[in-house]
C-alpha cells in the first residue's frame, strides 16, 4: 500500500496530491505566504491531519518535518458490540453538499462490513447528518442520500441489504455551535457531517479478546 500525502492551500483551496511507494522521505516545494492543511494515510496507520503555515519570504532555507503515524485502532469491540449500542463514525467525510463517500471515509465502512461479515445476525441503522448550511428540507434529503451511500457501499461490500436500514437526520443534530447564520471553519462544519451506526439486532455472542501479550487473560466477552 501506498503512502498517500494530500496537500491543501487553505487560501486558494488547490490539492497536490503525493503517492509513492516505500518512500519515508519527501521534498515538498510550497508557495509562502499560505498555510496548508496536510493529509497523511497509509495502510495500518490513523490519518494524521497538520496544518502547516509557510511565511511569505523565506529565503533559500528549507523546513524539517516529522510525522509518526499511529496504528490503527479497532472502531468495534466486546464493549460496543450489543444490541442497541450507537457508535459514530466520525471519519466517513462528505464534501460539502455532496453525498458520495470520499476515498479516505472508506476504512471506517471496511471495517463495519467484515465486523458484520463475521457476527451473521447483525442489523444496523446507519444515520447521515449534515451540518447546518442550505435548506433545511434539502438537507434532510442530502443526509438520506449519504447514508443510502454508505448503505450502498456495505452491499458492494457482500452485505445483504436486507441488513441495513439507511435514514437521514439532516442538520437536526448539529454536535458543536456551528448553527444557522454562525460563522464556522470548513473543519467546524466537516464535524457535523457525520455517519451513525446503529445496533438494532445481534444474537451471536462476540469473540473474546484478549490484551496484547497476555493471551490468558480475557478482557470482556458478551452473553446472550
Amino acid at each position: 500500500m501506498r503512502a498517500k500525502i494530500e496537500i491543501t492551500n487553505t487560501s486558494t483551496g488547490h490539492i497536490n496530491m503525493l503517492e509513492r511507494n516505500n518512500d519515508i522521505y519527501y521534498d515538498i516545494c510550497l508557495e509562502g505566504g499560505f498555510s496548508y492543511k496536510f493529509i497523511i494515510q497509509h495502510s495500518g496507520y490513523e490519518q494524521l491531519v497538520d496544518i502547516l503555515s509557510i511565511p511569505e519570504i523565506f529565503g533559500n532555507e528549507y523546513e524539517e518535518k516529522t510525522y509518526a503515524l499511529l496504528p490503527n485502532k479497532k472502531i468495534f469491540s466486546s464493549e460496543t458490540l450489543q444490541e442497541g449500542a450507537s457508535i459514530n463514525l466520525n471519519n466517513i467525510y462528505y464534501d460539502y453538499n455532496r453525498s458520495n463517500i470520499r476515498l479516505d471515509a472508506t476504512r471506517e465502512l471496511e471495517e463495519l462490513a467484515s465486523v458484520m461479515k463475521t457476527y451473521k445476525t447483525m442489523e444496523i441503522e446507519l444515520i447521515a447528518h449534515t451540518d447546518s448550511r442550505g435548506d433545511w428540507l434539502y438537507n434532510q434529503r442530502l443526509s438520506l442520500q449519504r447514508a443510502l451511500s454508505a448503505k450502498e457501499f456495505l452491499v458492494r461490500q457482500g452485505i445483504a441489504s436486507s441488513r441495513i436500514t439507511a435514514l437521514g437526520y439532516g442538520e437536526s443534530q448539529i454536535r458543536n455551535h456551528c448553527f444557522d447564520d454562525v460563522e464556522c471553519s470548513e473543519d467546524e462544519h466537516q464535524h457535523n457531517r457525520r455517519t451513525e451506526v446503529r445496533i438494532i439486532r445481534m444474537k451471536e455472542n462476540v469473540k473474546v479478546e484478549y490484551n496484547e501479550g497476555a493471551s490468558n487473560s480475557p478482557i470482556k466477552e458478551k452473553q446472550d
